[in-house]
């Protein structure tokens, strides 16, 4: 049971940082303008971001679980949350973010600090991501909020490690 929350919570995590939003944006022209380190850790503040959302989530849908244990309200729910998802797509697909990437700055110098909370701030206004974990909470069936002890903690601790990874990613190939 371990074993199965953790991976899904894995792929949770790198499935929700992969659609690129302004966050994704924001660390691609870092990594572009300052090199990997700088986008890498722009790209951590995004995950504390998006961990703050994450424990919101998880705490929105222990609350919502009474509401849905009717399998037609369930249904109706993984329907709406796929069509938001969906819906996030596409705004994602026709919005071209490299539109959004400027020529790269020689004359501002940032600090890893700076670029932790820089990339916090940016992801931190955009609750839109709390909707995506909602969703994918459902797809995966990650009722964590139902989970108690070590699977939950290991379950968190894998999300976030798949962001992560999905920044370092980014960071990297980049």
């Amino acid at each position: 049971m371990v074993a199965s929350i953790i991976l899904k919570s894995f792929a949770a995590g790198f499935v929700s940082a992969a659609p690129t939003g302004p966050s994704g944006v924001f660390v691609i022209e870092r990594t572009l303008d300052k090199g990997r380190a700088h986008g890498f850790l722009t790209g951590l503040g995004v995950t504390l971001s998006d961990t703050v959302y994450i424990l919101c989530s998880i705490v929105g849908m222990s609350f919502l679980s009474d509401i849905i244990s009717n399998p037609t309200t369930a249904m109706v729910c993984t329907l709406v949350g796929c069509l938001l998802l969906l819906g996030f797509g596409l705004f994602t697909i026709t919005n071209n973010p490299l539109k959004k990437l400027r020529s790269p700055s020689v004359s501002h110098k940032s600090s890893y600090v700076y670029d932790t909370v820089s990339g916090f701030m940016v992801a931190i206004v955009n609750p839109m991501v709390i909707l995506i974990y909602i969703s994918l909470f459902a797809y995966f069936n990650l009722a964590l909020g139902e989970v108690n002890g070590l699977p939950r903690i290991a379950g968190l601790v894998s999300i976030v490690a798949g962001d992560v990874l999905w920044w370092a990613f980014i960071s990297y190939v980049i």
